[in-house]
């Protein structure tokens, strides 16, 4: 946990005091808290624990309270106590304002559900009875945490409550994501087939089978950078294309420029060629990222107008290469977290302005990304980027967003990293839970631009790896095991293509091979067998793909709903086939078709 300096401790200092209960009933600490404003950004804010107690000073202006919470039957997890939406704030009398920690977190996240209930309700979704039931236990265990005669009884009743309402939370998630992928990611067809005089063909047999999606499921190719490492690289390459539509290439800079102005064209080729023979999409990771891992010492040398220099051509080199094949770029990756060279946000803007432009100078067809971590941004709250303790105020990922919309910078994507279940307690992956984040993707879709999902990736076993900590980083329904990961890939999965702004799912490790990035976080194991989480989404992606059969009526129609994308179609009479064609779904359309 972050340490904070209490700043003071005046006797008339407004404090906040929270207490929390364990499922015993016996005061406790939590392990890991910090602060964030009434939109849910992160700052620093002093902290002080007194034997079970953690005391803050309170602000004009509201507080929210975030820690790491255990609730027993769902996970272990970061939770929000928000006082309904209002926050904590000063009060005139200037005495302490007492908190029982586990009926705040219960009310707070009851609340947020209920207003999203209701406000799907007016949008006219409808739900299972399930999630209304749930929605009630949980309002009518919060009236009796309210009522109870003491603290602790308060927290057991306000425990039990929170259960309900996380349950509720996710199936709310659920089931807004399933009716939204029926609602977006489909769109009516309706064939009219006529012969050359215009005559409707009555009686054809239609055949209509989808063969790819709209949206791209990628996979991140690092099996091609540690080739040398797979003893099983052509089993690789089959599970990887049989799985996605779609690869990222890399252009880590310290491997791609490993001297000034020599390019390592070779694995990128190899990973591009491949991925084109075999028709799968395409889209390029890492134009600019000032991480320390990815900054060459000969890099870190340079005067700041060197780097401008450097960073232009950077950009601009990978992009002309591949102008005909790639043209989803991250061009920013992780700004303010990944910083090594301490520059500002003024600099770091300046430098992304750059990058754009030669982006688009490179390829006038570019969609130009900028890709966040953190996205949470906990990272603020603790005063640190990667590198050690920040000189300065920090910006979270949506407040350097909001700069970049304030200045007039354009660019066509969002990135956003999700990975979970790693890093310890306060590594920023620490879980949350589903409803949490599919109003995360609400909330950054606020933008208006498409949204895509670059890196992700959750452990298949609560077990930690070397200094690689799992176990710290709370845990989803139960410790981590393969049926927990496949669950996850399959909630998260819907839930993210329930939401119209996501254009594509990058999962970042195929395998559990050397440098796995999240330590058991592959679909398949060492030796490239297949996990549950493999199979599963095998099995959600086929479910969201279309193949029908049926006769055209007295008009020559034939009608159906299904996913966007690029279908075959073969047209047959009298059982031989008359036609074959190509066709793409993107909305409802009414295309005739002359035999």
């Amino acid at each position: 946990m972050v340490s904070y300096n209490f700043l003071s401790n005046k006797p008339d200092e407004n404090l906040l005091v929270i207490e929390a209960f364990d499922e015993k009933g016996q005061p406790f600490a939590v392990p890991y808290i910090y602060v964030s404003n009434s939109e849910g950004e992160p700052f620093q804010h002093p902290f002080k624990k007194e034997g079970d107690k953690y005391l803050c000073p309170l602000l004009d202006e509201p507080i929210f309270i975030n820690v790491l919470w255990e609730v027993k039957g769902f996970g272990k997890l970061i939770l929000t106590a928000d006082n309904e939406g209002k926050g904590y704030v000063k009060n005139s009398s200037h005495e302490q304002t007492v908190i029982n920690l586990n009926y705040e977190l219960a009310k707070s996240h009851f609340m947020r559900v209920y207003k999203a209930y209701e406000t799907r309700l007016k949008e006219n979704f409808t739900f299972s009875p399930e999630l209304k039931n749930l929605i009630k236990e949980s309002h009518s265990l919060l009236d009796k945490a309210k009522a109870a005669s003491d603290k602790v009884l308060c927290a057991l009743y306000s425990d039990k409550a929170l259960n309900s309402s996380l349950w509720a939370g996710e199936k709310l998630a659920l089931e807004t994501a399933k009716q939204n992928i029926e609602k977006y990611r489909k769109a009516n067809v309706t064939l009219r087939i006529v012969n050359r005089n215009g005559t409707p063909l009555e009686g054809v047999t239609i055949i209509a089978k989808q063969l790819d999606h709209d949206i791209m499921f990628a996979c991140n190719t690092r099996g091609f950078e540690i080739r040398d490492l797979l003893t099983n690289f052509d089993i690789y390459l089959e599970k990887f294309k049989e799985l996605f539509n779609s690869g990222m290439v890399n252009f880590f800079w310290p491997t791609f420029e490993p001297e000034e102005g020599k390019y390592g064209w070779e694995t990128r080729d190899a990973a591009v060629n491949w991925l084109k023979s075999n028709g799968l999409k395409v889209w390029g990771h890492l134009l600019i990222w000032l991480h320390e891992w990815n900054v060459p010492d000969w890099a870190k040398q340079k005067s700041y107008n060197e780097l401008k220099t450097l960073l232009r051509n950077l950009c601009y080199e990978p992009v002309y290469r591949y102008k005909d094949t790639i043209n989803l770029w991250n061009v920013f990756n992780e700004p303010e977290w990944g910083n090594v060279l301490q520059l500002s946000v003024d600099q770091q803007i300046e430098l992304l302005e750059i990058g754009l432009k030669a982006t688009k100078e490179a390829n006038p067809n570019a969609i130009r990304m900028i890709n966040l971590v953190m996205v949470w941004g906990e990272y603020v709250a603790w005063g640190r980027t990667a590198e050690g303790p920040a000189k300065r105020k920090l910006l979270t990922p949506y407040q350097f967003l909001k700069v970049v919309e304030e200045r007039g910078i354009q660019y066509e994507a969002i990135g956003l990293q999700l990975y979970m279940g790693s890093g310890g307690t306060g590594s920023g992956f620490t879980v949350r839970d589903m409803f949490t984040i599919a109003e995360l993707l609400n909330k950054y879709a606020r933008f208006g631009k498409p949204i895509h999902i670059t890196e992700l990736g959750v452990p298949s076993k609560f077990e930690d790896v070397g200094n690689k900590v799992v176990t710290g980083a709370g845990y989803w329904h139960r410790p981590w095991d393969e049926e927990i990961q496949a669950d996850w890939i399959e909630q998260f999965y819907t839930i993210a293509f329930g939401n119209p702004y996501v254009k594509s799912i990058s999962w970042f490790d195929l395998a559990d091979y050397p440098k796995v990035f999240i330590p058991w976080g592959g679909l398949l194991n060492k030796d490239m067998t297949p996990k549950q989480s493999y199979y599963r989404l095998k099995e959600l992606f086929k479910s969201w793909t279309t193949s029908v059969e049926g006769i055209t009526d007295s008009q020559g129609e034939y009608s159906f709903r299904g996913f966007k994308g690029p279908y075959k179609i073969t047209i047959k009479k009298d059982g031989n086939v008359i036609a074959i064609l190509g066709f793409n779904v993107k909305n409802d359309v009414v295309k005739t078709i002359i035999i």
